[in-house]
């Protein structure tokens, strides 16, 4: 748990770049693959929303992003510079079922193995093809009136 904390602090002093090049760094030396983690597509998302055990869908675009296009009505929005910080609160059971989409698959990719890797997270996938997919396919949208995750003091 210290080790947890140790990293949280430290993350919580990084600008997105530094935590990019960090996660790639670490991975690569733990020889992590995209195997910790499925892709799914849109279709796949709506019948797990509308299954017995719904996900927890998080949305890491940018705030402005989402602003403009709308979310997923069932996602919580929490950006990928808040989302090493702010995890553990949104999805506080490591083995929950966690869907991560973004504009791009890559920024997906890169929430989905921070969550497995870094963080232990077990039952992580992202959404193929990100929001555009899912809007594309017909499925609800709406629109967000701001942060649902509280800020993080001195976070980035």
């Amino acid at each position: 748990m210290q080790g947890f904390a140790v990293r949280r602090q430290m993350l919580s002093r990084l600008g997105v770049a530094s935590f990019v090049l960090l996660l790639g760094g670490l991975l690569l030396a733990r020889g992590a693959s995209a195997q910790a983690f499925q892709m799914i597509s849109a279709q796949d998302l709506r019948s797990l929303i509308d299954g017995p055990e719904a996900p927890v869908v998080l949305d890491v675009r940018l705030a402005d992003e989402v602003s403009v296009l709308g979310k997923i009505p069932e996602a919580t929005v929490v950006s990928l510079n808040d989302l090493m910080l702010q995890v553990s609160s949104v999805v506080p059971d490591q083995g929950a079922t966690v869907v991560i989409y973004a504009a791009s698959d890559a920024t997906a990719k890169m929430a989905a193995l921070a969550l497995t890797q870094l963080l232990g997270y077990t039952d992580v996938r992202f959404l193929e093809g990100g929001f555009d997919a899912w809007d594309l396919s017909g499925y609800p949208v709406e629109p967000w009136e701001g942060p649902q995750a509280a800020p993080i003091p001195g976070g980035c």
